[in-house]
C-alpha cells in the first residue's frame, strides 16, 4: 500500500482553506520527508493518517472528539492510496 495524497479540512491546525490553509499534499513515489518548524503540523500529519487508517488508541479518538469546535465544519480527512 503506497499513500499518494493527504487533503485535511478542519483538523487541527489546517483549517478549510480559505482564512487558515488547509493541508492538500501530493507524495512523490518513493521517499517522503515531513520537516517544518515548531507547530507547523507535523504531527498533525501524522495524526490525520492514523485517525484514517483507524490506528488510534480510543483515548485519541475521544481527545478530538472534545476538541472539535461546535459550529464549525466538522474535520475532513481524506487520503488517496495505491494498493500494489
Amino acid at each position: 500500500m503506497y499513500l499518494k495524497k493527504i487533503q485535511t479540512r478542519n483538523f487541527r491546525v489546517f483549517g478549510d482553506g480559505k482564512a487558515v490553509p488547509a493541508l492538500d499534499w501530493e507524495l512523490a513515489p518513493g521517499l517522503n520527508i515531513l520537516v517544518g518548524e515548531n507547530d507547523a503540523g507535523k504531527s498533525t500529519v501524522i495524526d490525520a493518517i492514523r485517525q484514517v487508517l483507524w490506528t488510534t488508541s480510543y483515548e485519541f479518538v475521544r481527545m478530538l472528539d472534545g476538541k472539535r469546535s461546535y459550529g464549525k465544519p466538522p474535520p475532513k480527512l481524506e487520503m488517496f492510496i495505491s494498493v500494489h
